[in-house]
């Protein structure tokens, strides 16, 4: 099946390459539509006009945008698009029940990390002739035939993130004052407990291990693969937080990540990482 992905692309959008990479390793067709605002919509109708995918997926991540995808719904609708659209982020996780009361035009709400609920919603709906299995899938939200939003069982979190394929990757790698740069996360999740953070909120409500690490040849490996391939030598880390809440763990990560790059032979390359001010 093919699925058309959507969503801001100011840099790589970590959270659509690596839905469409788990896509397409399970044999689905994947592409991204670029969303950055509201003057996208006519953009995004027209991508999706021209591919036909079976589902497009909305990455509703802030409440700030939320009209504009509501919009864009909207506008697919109108525009004669008839398969399935889908929504997921944290923003669409948290209000699901509202979401679909309110827009008839979406169909579904996937719940937290999409990878496994995403490919599973896939493979269903391309082999579905009548019985609606889809809605009973984990980590989805739907309607009954009543109308009525229900929610199938919770997705188990993936416990090892080193199972998951690198995300998919443009041709041509960013560049920031002339140096070619991608961006990765080594982790999922934080080890705090900071209640103002939607992080925290996001992953406490999930089900399974809330934080969650990349082995390091796991991250080794696809940093030299964007360094050979794609010329990067800045990597830009997104984890919530990269570091550990032990001194002694994070030297011993560390090092082994130094020491892989040594390895590797991976030389003058810059890192920019996210952390707590206390670490």
């Amino acid at each position: 099946m093919r699925v058309t992905l959507v969503g801001p692309e100011f840099e790589e959008n970590l959270s659509l390459r690596y839905l469409a990479a788990a896509l397409q390793r399970a044999g689905h067709d994947a592409s991204i539509a670029r969303f950055d605002s509201k003057e996208y919509v006519e953009g995004v109708v027209q991508q999706v006009l021209r591919e036909r995918p079976g589902i497009v997926g909305l990455s509703m991540v802030f409440q700030v945008r939320a009209r504009e995808f509501f919009e864009l719904a909207r506008a697919l609708r109108a525009a004669g698009y008839r398969g399935h659209i889908t929504a997921g982020g944290h923003f669409a996780t948290f209000a699901c029940t509202d979401i679909l009361n309110t827009v008839a035009e979406i169909d579904s709400i996937v719940r937290q990390e999409g990878e496994e609920t995403l490919c599973e919603l896939a493979s269903t709906l391309e082999k579905e002739v009548i019985m609606p299995a889809w809605k009973s899938i984990p980590g989805v939200v739907a309607r009954d035939q009543a109308a009525n939003v229900l929610a199938a069982a919770p997705r188990v979190q993936v416990a090892n993130l080193d199972s998951l394929p690198f995300p998919t990757r443009g041709e041509l790698p960013e560049r920031h004052l002339g140096v070619a740069t991608a961006f990765l996360v080594g982790s999922r999740g934080c080890y705090a407990d900071c209640e103002y953070c939607s992080i925290f909120a996001w992953h406490e409500a999930a089900v399974g291990k809330r934080y969650r690490l990349r082995s390091v040849g796991n991250i080794v490996e696809e940093m030299f693969e964007l360094y050979t391939v794609k010329g990067v030598r800045f990597f830009v880390f997104h984890d919530d937080n990269f570091f550990l809440p032990s001194a002694q763990a994070n030297r011993k990560r560390f090092t082994a990540l130094r020491d892989g790059f040594h390895e590797r032979g991976m030389k003058d390359i810059g890192l920019m990482l996210k952390l707590r001010p206390n670490d």
